[in-house]
Protein backbone atom coordinates (compact mmCIF):
# COMPACT_ATOMS: atom_id res chain seq x y z
CA UNK A 1 0.00 0.00 0.00
CA UNK A 2 1.32 3.41 -0.98
CA UNK A 3 2.11 5.85 1.78
CA UNK A 4 0.39 9.22 1.53
CA UNK A 5 2.63 12.29 1.18
CA UNK A 6 1.28 15.83 1.55
CA UNK A 7 3.84 18.18 -0.01
CA UNK A 8 3.58 21.88 0.82
CA UNK A 9 3.76 23.95 -2.38
CA UNK A 10 2.93 27.33 -0.87
CA UNK A 11 6.20 28.91 -1.94
CA UNK A 12 6.25 27.64 -5.54
CA UNK A 13 2.59 28.44 -6.13
CA UNK A 14 3.37 32.01 -5.15
CA UNK A 15 6.57 32.29 -7.21
CA UNK A 16 5.71 30.47 -10.42
CA UNK A 17 5.78 33.75 -12.36
CA UNK A 18 9.35 34.61 -11.29
CA UNK A 19 11.98 34.29 -13.99
CA UNK A 20 14.89 33.56 -11.69
CA UNK A 21 14.56 31.06 -8.80
CA UNK A 22 16.11 31.44 -5.36
CA UNK A 23 17.94 28.61 -3.64
CA UNK A 24 14.86 27.68 -1.60
CA UNK A 25 12.73 27.75 -4.76
CA UNK A 26 15.10 25.21 -6.30
CA UNK A 27 14.86 22.91 -3.30
CA UNK A 28 11.05 22.93 -3.25
CA UNK A 29 11.03 22.29 -7.01
CA UNK A 30 13.47 19.38 -6.59
CA UNK A 31 11.09 17.85 -4.04
CA UNK A 32 8.13 18.38 -6.35
CA UNK A 33 9.90 16.67 -9.26
CA UNK A 34 11.12 13.82 -7.09
CA UNK A 35 7.76 12.93 -5.59
CA UNK A 36 5.94 13.30 -8.91
CA UNK A 37 8.34 10.66 -10.25
CA UNK A 38 8.13 8.45 -7.15
CA UNK A 39 5.76 5.49 -7.58
CA UNK A 40 5.96 4.60 -3.89
CA UNK A 41 3.71 7.40 -2.61
CA UNK A 42 0.16 8.67 -2.95
CA UNK A 43 0.85 12.36 -3.55
CA UNK A 44 -1.32 15.36 -2.65
CA UNK A 45 -0.49 19.01 -2.06
CA UNK A 46 -1.29 21.80 0.36
CA UNK A 47 -1.06 25.59 0.05
CA UNK A 48 -1.37 27.59 3.27
CA UNK A 49 -1.18 31.36 3.58
CA UNK A 50 -2.34 33.40 6.54
CA UNK A 51 -5.81 32.18 7.50
CA UNK A 52 -6.29 30.15 4.30
CA UNK A 53 -5.38 26.51 3.68
CA UNK A 54 -6.28 24.51 0.59
CA UNK A 55 -5.57 20.95 -0.53
CA UNK A 56 -4.96 19.84 -4.11
CA UNK A 57 -4.74 16.69 -6.18
CA UNK A 58 -1.71 15.35 -8.00
CA UNK A 59 -2.75 17.26 -11.14
CA UNK A 60 -2.08 20.52 -9.31
CA UNK A 61 1.57 19.56 -8.77
CA UNK A 62 1.96 18.43 -12.37
CA UNK A 63 0.67 21.79 -13.62
CA UNK A 64 2.91 23.74 -11.25
CA UNK A 65 5.90 21.66 -12.39
CA UNK A 66 5.15 22.31 -16.07
CA UNK A 67 4.59 25.99 -15.47
CA UNK A 68 7.82 26.45 -13.53
CA UNK A 69 9.85 24.39 -15.99
CA UNK A 70 8.72 26.76 -18.74
CA UNK A 71 9.41 29.83 -16.61
CA UNK A 72 12.91 28.86 -15.50
CA UNK A 73 14.23 26.97 -18.53
CA UNK A 74 15.85 29.68 -20.62
CA UNK A 75 17.45 27.04 -22.84
CA UNK A 76 14.06 25.77 -24.00
CA UNK A 77 12.19 29.10 -23.93
CA UNK A 78 15.15 31.12 -25.22
CA UNK A 79 13.88 34.08 -23.25
CA UNK A 80 15.25 37.29 -24.78
CA UNK A 81 15.98 39.07 -21.51
CA UNK A 82 18.07 36.27 -20.04
CA UNK A 83 20.08 35.48 -23.18
CA UNK A 84 20.57 39.19 -23.80
CA UNK A 85 21.99 39.55 -20.28
CA UNK A 86 24.48 36.78 -20.92
CA UNK A 87 25.48 38.22 -24.29
CA UNK A 88 26.14 41.58 -22.63
CA UNK A 89 28.33 39.93 -20.03
CA UNK A 90 30.29 38.14 -22.76
CA UNK A 91 30.68 41.40 -24.68
CA UNK A 92 31.81 43.19 -21.54
CA UNK A 93 34.46 40.56 -20.83
CA UNK A 94 35.69 40.89 -24.42
CA UNK A 95 36.10 44.65 -24.11
CA UNK A 96 32.79 46.11 -25.25
CA UNK A 97 31.35 49.12 -23.36
CA UNK A 98 29.33 48.30 -20.25
CA UNK A 99 25.54 48.38 -20.51
CA UNK A 100 23.74 48.38 -17.17
CA UNK A 101 21.80 45.21 -16.47
CA UNK A 102 20.92 45.80 -12.81
CA UNK A 103 17.22 46.41 -12.38
CA UNK A 104 16.53 47.04 -16.06
CA UNK A 105 14.81 44.93 -18.67
CA UNK A 106 11.25 43.66 -18.74
CA UNK A 107 10.25 41.00 -16.28
CA UNK A 108 7.95 38.12 -17.10
CA UNK A 109 5.07 39.84 -15.35
CA UNK A 110 5.39 42.86 -17.63
CA UNK A 111 4.53 40.81 -20.68
CA UNK A 112 0.85 40.57 -21.51
CA UNK A 113 1.22 37.06 -22.92
CA UNK A 114 2.73 35.89 -19.63
CA UNK A 115 -0.08 37.51 -17.65
CA UNK A 116 -2.61 35.68 -19.80
CA UNK A 117 -0.85 32.38 -19.08
CA UNK A 118 -1.06 33.07 -15.36
CA UNK A 119 -4.76 33.90 -15.52
CA UNK A 120 -5.51 30.77 -17.53
CA UNK A 121 -3.42 28.61 -15.22
CA UNK A 122 -5.16 30.01 -12.14
CA UNK A 123 -8.54 29.03 -13.55
CA UNK A 124 -7.27 25.49 -14.24
CA UNK A 125 -5.88 25.12 -10.72
CA UNK A 126 -9.26 25.82 -9.16
CA UNK A 127 -10.52 22.51 -10.56
CA UNK A 128 -7.81 20.55 -8.70
CA UNK A 129 -9.05 21.32 -5.19
CA UNK A 130 -9.78 18.39 -2.89
CA UNK A 131 -11.03 18.04 0.67
CA UNK A 132 -8.80 18.25 3.79
CA UNK A 133 -6.11 15.59 4.20
CA UNK A 134 -5.55 14.35 7.73
CA UNK A 135 -3.13 11.45 7.39
CA UNK A 136 0.17 10.50 5.81
CA UNK A 137 3.42 12.49 5.96
CA UNK A 138 3.43 16.28 5.62
CA UNK A 139 6.63 17.72 4.08
CA UNK A 140 7.52 21.42 4.14
CA UNK A 141 10.81 22.55 2.56
CA UNK A 142 9.73 26.10 1.64
CA UNK A 143 9.57 27.26 5.30
CA UNK A 144 8.17 30.70 4.44
CA UNK A 145 4.62 29.80 5.55
CA UNK A 146 5.45 28.05 8.83
CA UNK A 147 4.02 31.04 10.70
CA UNK A 148 0.63 30.67 8.95
CA UNK A 149 -2.20 30.38 11.47
CA UNK A 150 -4.15 28.13 9.12
CA UNK A 151 -1.20 25.77 8.77
CA UNK A 152 -0.54 25.47 12.50
CA UNK A 153 -4.24 24.94 13.19
CA UNK A 154 -4.39 22.11 10.63
CA UNK A 155 -1.22 20.50 12.01
CA UNK A 156 -2.71 20.65 15.50
CA UNK A 157 -6.02 19.07 14.49
CA UNK A 158 -4.65 16.48 12.04
CA UNK A 159 -1.84 15.23 14.25
CA UNK A 160 -0.05 14.31 11.04
CA UNK A 161 3.57 13.15 10.82
CA UNK A 162 5.53 16.24 9.75
CA UNK A 163 8.96 16.70 8.19
CA UNK A 164 10.24 20.29 7.99
CA UNK A 165 13.43 21.64 6.45
CA UNK A 166 15.28 24.49 8.15
CA UNK A 167 17.88 26.45 6.17
CA UNK A 168 19.21 28.79 8.83
CA UNK A 169 18.34 30.97 11.82
CA UNK A 170 19.98 34.08 10.37
CA UNK A 171 16.93 36.36 10.85
CA UNK A 172 16.99 35.49 14.57
CA UNK A 173 20.72 35.32 15.21
CA UNK A 174 21.67 38.20 12.88
CA UNK A 175 18.60 40.46 12.59
CA UNK A 176 20.78 43.31 11.31
CA UNK A 177 21.11 41.51 7.97
CA UNK A 178 17.34 41.26 7.39
CA UNK A 179 14.33 43.49 6.98
CA UNK A 180 12.86 44.83 10.25
CA UNK A 181 10.43 42.36 11.84
CA UNK A 182 11.82 39.27 10.09
CA UNK A 183 13.33 38.06 13.37
CA UNK A 184 9.88 37.83 14.97
CA UNK A 185 8.39 36.08 11.94
CA UNK A 186 11.23 33.55 11.81
CA UNK A 187 10.96 32.91 15.54
CA UNK A 188 7.30 32.04 15.01
CA UNK A 189 8.33 29.63 12.25
CA UNK A 190 10.86 27.94 14.52
CA UNK A 191 8.28 27.59 17.31
CA UNK A 192 6.02 25.86 14.77
CA UNK A 193 8.90 23.50 13.92
CA UNK A 194 9.48 22.75 17.60
CA UNK A 195 5.82 22.05 18.31
CA UNK A 196 4.74 20.13 15.21
CA UNK A 197 7.76 18.65 13.41
CA UNK A 198 8.23 14.91 13.81
CA UNK A 199 11.55 15.21 12.00
CA UNK A 200 13.68 18.21 11.01
CA UNK A 201 16.08 18.33 8.09
CA UNK A 202 18.97 20.75 8.62
CA UNK A 203 20.97 21.59 5.50
CA UNK A 204 24.29 21.75 7.39
CA UNK A 205 25.80 20.85 10.73
CA UNK A 206 26.06 24.56 11.44
CA UNK A 207 22.31 24.97 10.91
CA UNK A 208 21.61 21.98 13.14
CA UNK A 209 23.66 23.54 15.93
CA UNK A 210 21.77 26.84 15.56
CA UNK A 211 18.38 25.10 15.60
CA UNK A 212 19.05 23.01 18.68
CA UNK A 213 20.65 25.95 20.50
CA UNK A 214 17.57 28.11 19.86
CA UNK A 215 15.17 25.42 21.05
CA UNK A 216 17.11 24.72 24.24
CA UNK A 217 17.67 28.40 25.00
CA UNK A 218 13.92 29.01 24.79
CA UNK A 219 12.87 25.86 26.64
CA UNK A 220 11.28 24.35 23.54
CA UNK A 221 10.96 20.76 22.41
CA UNK A 222 13.93 19.60 20.29
CA UNK A 223 12.62 17.38 17.45
CA UNK A 224 14.71 14.62 15.93
CA UNK A 225 17.03 16.32 13.44
CA UNK A 226 19.11 15.01 10.53
CA UNK A 227 21.75 16.87 8.54
CA UNK A 228 21.15 16.22 4.84
CA UNK A 229 22.90 18.36 2.26
CA UNK A 230 20.80 19.79 -0.53
CA UNK A 231 21.72 18.69 -4.06
CA UNK A 232 23.65 20.55 -6.72
CA UNK A 233 21.88 21.52 -9.93
CA UNK A 234 22.86 19.32 -12.88
CA UNK A 235 23.62 22.37 -15.04
CA UNK A 236 26.50 23.33 -12.72
CA UNK A 237 27.67 19.87 -11.68
CA UNK A 238 31.03 18.43 -12.61
CA UNK A 239 29.54 16.13 -15.24
CA UNK A 240 28.05 19.00 -17.27
CA UNK A 241 30.10 19.97 -20.33
CA UNK A 242 28.15 23.22 -20.94
CA UNK A 243 29.86 23.64 -24.32
CA UNK A 244 27.05 25.88 -25.51
CA UNK A 245 27.83 28.44 -22.83
CA UNK A 246 31.60 28.17 -22.57
CA UNK A 247 32.64 30.22 -25.59
CA UNK A 248 34.12 32.99 -23.48
CA UNK A 249 37.65 33.98 -24.46
CA UNK A 250 39.90 31.89 -22.22
CA UNK A 251 42.34 34.80 -22.13
CA UNK A 252 39.81 36.97 -20.30
CA UNK A 253 40.78 37.83 -16.73
CA UNK A 254 37.71 37.98 -14.56
CA UNK A 255 36.33 36.87 -11.22
CA UNK A 256 32.76 35.99 -10.26
CA UNK A 257 30.86 36.78 -7.07
CA UNK A 258 27.59 34.86 -6.72
CA UNK A 259 24.64 35.71 -4.48
CA UNK A 260 21.75 38.04 -3.78
CA UNK A 261 22.85 41.64 -3.28
CA UNK A 262 22.26 42.03 0.46
CA UNK A 263 24.45 43.15 3.38
CA UNK A 264 25.40 39.73 4.79
CA UNK A 265 26.88 38.67 1.44
CA UNK A 266 29.58 41.32 2.00
CA UNK A 267 29.67 42.66 -1.57
CA UNK A 268 31.09 45.95 -0.29
CA UNK A 269 34.38 44.27 0.65
CA UNK A 270 34.83 43.05 -2.92
CA UNK A 271 33.66 46.26 -4.59
CA UNK A 272 36.07 48.35 -2.50
CA UNK A 273 38.82 45.84 -3.29
CA UNK A 274 38.09 46.31 -6.99
CA UNK A 275 38.25 50.08 -6.61
CA UNK A 276 41.72 49.60 -5.13
CA UNK A 277 42.70 47.34 -8.05
CA UNK A 278 41.48 49.97 -10.52
CA UNK A 279 43.50 52.67 -8.80
CA UNK A 280 46.58 50.45 -9.12
CA UNK A 281 46.10 48.87 -12.56
CA UNK A 282 43.54 51.08 -14.28
CA UNK A 283 41.52 49.40 -17.03
CA UNK A 284 44.06 46.56 -17.07
CA UNK A 285 42.64 45.33 -13.75
CA UNK A 286 40.82 41.99 -13.83
CA UNK A 287 37.10 42.26 -14.37
CA UNK A 288 34.39 41.33 -11.89
CA UNK A 289 30.99 39.81 -12.73
CA UNK A 290 28.41 40.30 -9.96
CA UNK A 291 25.85 37.51 -10.43
CA UNK A 292 22.63 37.80 -8.43
CA UNK A 293 19.43 39.73 -8.06
CA UNK A 294 19.09 42.87 -5.95
CA UNK A 295 17.86 42.09 -2.46
CA UNK A 296 17.24 44.35 0.54
CA UNK A 297 19.02 46.90 2.74
CA UNK A 298 21.60 47.26 -0.02
CA UNK A 299 21.78 51.02 -0.66
CA UNK A 300 25.57 51.27 -0.36
CA UNK A 301 26.09 48.25 -2.65
CA UNK A 302 23.81 49.66 -5.33
CA UNK A 303 25.38 53.09 -5.03
CA UNK A 304 28.80 51.64 -5.84
CA UNK A 305 27.50 49.56 -8.72
CA UNK A 306 25.53 52.43 -10.21
CA UNK A 307 27.70 55.44 -9.45
CA UNK A 308 31.31 54.52 -8.64
CA UNK A 309 33.25 55.78 -11.66
CA UNK A 310 36.50 54.06 -10.72
CA UNK A 311 35.02 50.59 -11.23
CA UNK A 312 32.53 51.19 -14.03
CA UNK A 313 34.80 49.81 -16.75
CA UNK A 314 35.73 46.61 -14.94
CA UNK A 315 32.65 45.60 -12.92
CA UNK A 316 29.33 44.43 -14.37
CA UNK A 317 26.14 43.41 -12.59
CA UNK A 318 24.53 40.32 -14.14
CA UNK A 319 21.12 39.32 -12.73
CA UNK A 320 18.80 36.75 -14.25
CA UNK A 321 21.36 34.33 -15.69
CA UNK A 322 20.36 30.69 -16.11
CA UNK A 323 22.23 27.81 -14.48
CA UNK A 324 23.80 26.97 -17.82
CA UNK A 325 25.02 30.52 -18.29
CA UNK A 326 26.47 30.69 -14.78
CA UNK A 327 28.24 27.40 -15.50
CA UNK A 328 29.69 28.92 -18.65
CA UNK A 329 30.95 31.93 -16.70
CA UNK A 330 32.57 29.73 -14.08
CA UNK A 331 34.47 27.66 -16.63
CA UNK A 332 37.03 30.33 -17.52
CA UNK A 333 37.01 32.65 -14.50
CA UNK A 334 40.10 33.24 -12.37
CA UNK A 335 38.15 32.48 -9.21
CA UNK A 336 34.84 32.62 -7.36
CA UNK A 337 34.52 35.00 -4.41
CA UNK A 338 32.23 34.22 -1.45
CA UNK A 339 32.92 36.75 1.35
CA UNK A 340 29.65 36.26 3.30
CA UNK A 341 29.48 37.06 7.00
CA UNK A 342 27.10 34.15 7.65
CA UNK A 343 25.40 31.36 5.66
CA UNK A 344 23.24 28.35 6.39
CA UNK A 345 24.83 26.47 3.50
CA UNK A 346 26.83 27.85 0.57
CA UNK A 347 25.80 26.88 -2.93
CA UNK A 348 28.43 29.14 -4.59
CA UNK A 349 31.29 27.41 -2.77
CA UNK A 350 30.07 23.91 -3.66
CA UNK A 351 29.26 24.92 -7.25
CA UNK A 352 32.72 26.37 -7.80
CA UNK A 353 34.47 23.36 -6.26
CA UNK A 354 32.37 21.05 -8.46
CA UNK A 355 33.66 22.93 -11.52
CA UNK A 356 37.27 22.85 -10.33
CA UNK A 357 37.38 26.64 -10.04
CA UNK A 358 39.52 28.33 -7.33
CA UNK A 359 37.43 29.61 -4.43
CA UNK A 360 38.13 32.45 -2.00
CA UNK A 361 35.55 32.30 0.80
CA UNK A 362 35.04 33.80 4.22
CA UNK A 363 36.39 31.85 7.18
CA UNK A 364 33.03 30.93 8.72
CA UNK A 365 31.76 27.64 10.13
CA UNK A 366 29.65 26.53 7.20
CA UNK A 367 32.39 27.24 4.64
CA UNK A 368 34.76 25.04 6.61
CA UNK A 369 32.08 22.35 6.53
CA UNK A 370 31.13 22.41 2.84
CA UNK A 371 34.46 23.23 1.21
CA UNK A 372 36.17 20.04 2.41
CA UNK A 373 39.55 21.77 2.32
CA UNK A 374 39.23 22.90 -1.30
CA UNK A 375 38.73 26.63 -0.69
CA UNK A 376 41.00 29.38 0.61
CA UNK A 377 39.28 30.75 3.70
CA UNK A 378 39.83 34.38 4.71
CA UNK A 379 38.63 36.78 7.38
CA UNK A 380 35.59 38.56 5.83
CA UNK A 381 36.89 41.88 7.18
CA UNK A 382 40.51 41.56 6.04
CA UNK A 383 40.52 43.44 2.75
CA UNK A 384 44.30 43.27 2.43
CA UNK A 385 44.32 39.46 2.63
CA UNK A 386 41.56 39.22 0.02
CA UNK A 387 43.46 41.54 -2.30
CA UNK A 388 46.64 39.48 -2.00
CA UNK A 389 44.78 36.25 -2.82
CA UNK A 390 42.92 37.84 -5.76
CA UNK A 391 46.21 39.11 -7.18
CA UNK A 392 47.77 35.65 -6.77
CA UNK A 393 44.89 33.96 -8.64
CA UNK A 394 45.04 36.61 -11.35
CA UNK A 395 48.79 36.10 -11.79
CA UNK A 396 48.45 32.31 -11.94
CA UNK A 397 45.22 32.17 -13.98
CA UNK A 398 46.56 29.97 -16.78
CA UNK A 399 48.04 27.46 -14.37
CA UNK A 400 44.74 27.34 -12.45
CA UNK A 401 42.71 26.85 -15.63
CA UNK A 402 44.85 23.90 -16.67
CA UNK A 403 44.34 22.38 -13.23
CA UNK A 404 40.58 22.96 -13.48
CA UNK A 405 40.43 21.19 -16.86
CA UNK A 406 41.61 17.96 -15.27
CA UNK A 407 39.80 18.28 -11.94
CA UNK A 408 38.76 15.01 -10.34
CA UNK A 409 35.67 14.63 -8.14
CA UNK A 410 36.17 15.06 -4.42
CA UNK A 411 34.82 11.82 -2.85
CA UNK A 412 33.22 13.63 0.09
CA UNK A 413 31.54 16.36 -1.96
CA UNK A 414 30.62 14.10 -4.87
CA UNK A 415 28.85 11.72 -2.50
CA UNK A 416 26.88 14.34 -0.60
CA UNK A 417 25.89 16.93 -3.22
CA UNK A 418 23.74 14.64 -5.38
CA UNK A 419 19.96 14.97 -5.20
CA UNK A 420 19.42 11.23 -5.40
CA UNK A 421 21.58 10.81 -2.29
CA UNK A 422 19.51 13.45 -0.54
CA UNK A 423 16.25 11.70 -1.31
CA UNK A 424 17.57 8.30 -0.37
CA UNK A 425 18.20 9.66 3.09
CA UNK A 426 14.85 11.49 3.27
CA UNK A 427 12.91 8.37 2.31
CA UNK A 428 14.89 6.34 4.81
CA UNK A 429 14.12 8.58 7.79
CA UNK A 430 10.46 8.95 6.76
CA UNK A 431 10.10 5.24 5.94
CA UNK A 432 8.65 5.96 2.51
Amino acid sequence: MKKKVVLDLTRLSNRKSHATPTGIDRVEFAYLKHFLECDLVDLTFVVARGASIRFYSRKFGEKIADFITDAWSSEEKKDERVSEAFQKVVGFLEGEPVTALGAHGKSFLERSSWLNEIRNEFCLLLSDRIGPVNDGVYINVGHTNLHSNALTEWLKQAGIVSCMMVYDLIPIDFPEYNMPGQDLIHEKRMRCVSEYATHVIAISCYTQECIESFFRKNGLRVPETSVIWIGLEEAISLATTDDKYSYLDSSSSYFVILGTLEPRKNHLLILNLWRSLCEEFGTAAPKLVVVGRRGWENGSIIAMLDRCRQIEDVVIEAPGLSDQEVSGLLKHCCGVLVPSFVEGFSYPVVEAIAKGVPVLASDIAVHKEVSAGRATLLDPLDGRAWKMEVLALWKNKEENRIAASVVTPHPFLDERMKWFRHFEEVQRILEL
